[in-house]
């Protein structure tokens, strides 16, 4: 019998979101609508939800060594 374990995704709000980066809301807003950073999200009962891996991995992608 092959099993798989599947984890349980983490999700986020635009406002927590937003707090972690340290934007406005609006500015995540935008970006959703612009297409100018494509992060995941999903819509649910006129909530915007974004799993909390995707911003993750997309605050990793935007570090520099500088």
């Amino acid at each position: 019998m092959i099993e798989s374990k599947k984890t349980i995704e983490t999700y986020i709000t635009t406002k927590e979101f937003a707090q972690i980066i340290r934007y406005k809301p609006n500015t995540l807003a935008k970006w959703r609508i612009t297409h100018q950073e494509k992060i995941p999200y999903i819509k649910t009962g006129g909530r915007i939800l974004y799993p909390l891996s995707s911003v993750m991995e997309w605050i990793e992608s935007k570090e520099t060594n500088g």
